[in-house]
């Protein structure tokens, strides 16, 4: 009877490690998503911290003028950006009123790899012109 006993112990520890094991593969494969995540989330956070730094930018070292100028981000590996300014309208047809005339629109879009898809985030603004 003891040779029987020492048998269902030895079994009941194997499939006890084995469960330990598949519980510890679960949170192990649930911590990795959440690294790869985390640094999806900090690029984008660094994409978003730069793109800002970048329409401050704007009028001084980057020319306030129509026309599209594109570049890349330093803190993110493969990231891209493409200014497009041009003069603002409120409609289909250029207005002559003098607040708008004064007045170009700004747009920033960002892009970069995250994973095997790409994502990017945009921003718009007007910003007055001061002659």
């Amino acid at each position: 009877m003891r040779n029987n006993q020492a048998g269902i112990i030895l079994l009941e520890a194997i499939i006890g490690f084995a469960i330990l094991g598949l519980f510890a593969g679960l949170v192990l494969q649930h911590l990795q998503f959440t690294a790869e995540r985390s640094g999806y989330e900090l690029s984008r956070a660094r994409i978003v911290a730069e793109s800002a730094n970048l329409m401050e930018r704007i009028g001084f070292d980057i020319p306030l003028k129509d026309g599209t100028v594109t570049g890349t981000f330093a803190l993110v590996q493969n990231a891209t950006w493409q200014l497009d300014i041009k003069s603002y309208s409120e409609g289909s047809e250029p207005t002559s009123n003098h607040l708008s005339a004064n007045l170009k629109h700004i747009q920033l879009v960002a892009r970069w790899p995250q994973g095997t898809a790409q994502r990017q985030v945009g921003f718009n603004t007007l910003r007055r012109i001061t002659r």
